[in-house]
């Protein structure tokens, strides 16, 4: 089990989460309909990528949103092999995905979409960035929640934390993709 500080892992994700906040706020100032154009029939549009996180996230920040019962932090952060792997899998790598997966049904985001998916990832992240400021002192590690697989695999706090601002970068390297080919 990889342990590392604590402060180090927290102010590395305020950073993540910091810069994918800003890109997203980039991407206000295009319209509606550049952000809904598809590559090709089988991708998604930029806001279908923003949904996408957003369905993602929630399944997430809900529980963390229940949880009251942190107790003192030993100062370090405790990574399985699972939650190393979710995390580390999510990530491109190289300019790549490493690990191609089917998106969950209830995680497929609908077509034609506005604005308001980006405003949502906004409140999101800020309310992920807040939670993380806010827990810099309590233990992360011993707290579990739930992943998209379902109630039998489980992650820590901090590891579901790490899946799922990996995770939107993974969507924001595919964001930037379909600009690229769309312009």
């Amino acid at each position: 089990m990889a342990k590392i500080s604590q402060q180090e892992f927290l102010t590395s994700l305020e950073e993540e989460v910091s810069r994918q906040l800003d890109f997203a706020k980039s991407l206000e100032q295009h319209d509606s309909e550049t952000l809904n154009q598809k590559v090709d029939a089988k991708s998604w549009s930029v806001l279908e990528c923003f949904e996408h996180m957003n369905l993602s996230m929630v399944v997430y920040l809900d529980q963390l949103k229940t949880m009251n019962n942190f107790k003192p932090s030993n100062g370090l952060i405790k990574f399985g092999i699972k939650g190393k792997f979710f995390s580390e899998g999510m990530r491109p790598k190289n300019d790549k995905i490493a690990y191609k997966m089917k998106t969950f049904k209830k995680l497929t985001p609908a077509s034609h979409l506005d604005k308001q998916v980006i405003k949502s990832f906004l409140n999101h992240s800020k309310w992920v960035l807040d939670f993380i400021k806010a827990h810099k002192a309590h233990d992360i590690n011993s707290i579990k929640v739930k992943t998209a697989l379902g109630p039998l695999v489980k992650l820590n706090v901090a590891e579901a934390l790490s899946f799922v601002i990996a995770h939107n970068e993974r969507h924001v390297w595919q964001i930037n993709n379909v600009l690229k080919a769309i312009e």
